[in-house]
């Protein structure tokens, strides 16, 4: 015997309101062990920019330190460059 339309619509919207609630408390209850405060929208708001100051921050020592790399190689290009110069004046007597 199948259940009347109005009784499914009824047991539908129930589980998605049971669904929904268990969602929240779960996503909750995850951002409160990560130290996120989720009380007010506000403090959402502040973890979000500590984020983003957080990535800006990473990508500018990430580009920083590319730059001084390549800056240290082309310096210790140009003593090696200047050691074997030497060398080869000493040995050759230019």
């Amino acid at each position: 015997m199948a259940l009347p339309a109005e009784v499914l619509r009824a047991v539908n919207a129930a589980a998605n309101r049971a669904a929904d609630k268990a969602a929240r408390s779960a996503v909750r209850e995850t951002l409160t062990a990560l130290g996120i405060d989720t009380s007010t929208p506000a403090s959402v708001v502040e973890f979000q920019r500590d984020q983003a100051y957080v990535r800006k921050t990473r990508s500018f020592s990430e580009a920083r330190s590319t730059k001084y790399g390549v800056a240290a190689i082309g310096l210790a290009f140009t003593i090696a460059g200047g050691v074997i110069v030497a060398y080869a004046k000493k040995i050759m007597g230019w």
